[in-house]
């Protein structure tokens, strides 16, 4: 998803707040929707079925674009909402059902990369990789160079991969005793 990041959090989008409308930008209309998801009955119940903690919600990005007739799209990232889904100020009474459908995109796209890294083969075949360098004389800043690549490849997120490959590389220590 490539959007003008800056360009959508100017732009402004009509909702109707107790008979007022107020003109919000993308950044408060997200924000207002993943208020009301986390009171959601029913998304929590999503959450429940695909194993993920609700609070992985506040990594949820959403934005908002034009898509060219598209609802939404979602991927790993995030979802990007069609601008006029908020046309007339309704979006909630009218369209915030879309935004629970993608979160089922996002939760499903959320749980396979969670468990490529509980599959221990995955896990334990970074681990060796780690251990068998570790072995051989090179060092933590050669290994981090050759094999963190790889692990980031598998994450959306520069923390978790980093502290997977911290986990692997303590594993390794440990595997090598």
């Amino acid at each position: 998803m490539t959007y003008n990041h800056k360009k959508a959090s100017e732009d402004k989008y009509p909702l109707q707040v107790n008979g007022k409308m107020l003109q919000l930008n993308s950044g408060q209309m997200a924000h207002l929707i993943k208020k009301r998801m986390r009171e959601d009955r029913a998304v929590q119940k999503l959450f429940e079925k695909f194993e993920v903690d609700l609070d992985q919600l506040e990594n949820l990005n959403i934005e908002i674009g034009d898509l060219s007739g598209r609802y939404a799209e979602t991927d790993i990232d995030g979802t990007v909402l069609d601008k006029n889904l908020f046309d007339g100020g309704q979006f909630f009474s009218k369209n915030y059902f879309v935004c629970v459908h993608e979160l089922a995109h996002y939760l499903s796209r959320h749980k396979e990369n969670i468990a490529y890294f509980n599959d221990p083969e995955e896990v334990l075949g970074f681990v060796g990789s780690v251990a068998s360098l570790l072995a051989s004389g090179s060092d933590l800043d050669e290994i981090f160079t050759l094999v963190y690549p790889r692990i980031s490849f598998h994450f959306h997120n520069e923390e978790d991969s980093r502290e997977f490959m911290a986990h692997c590389i303590y594993k390794a220590k440990e595997l090598l005793g």
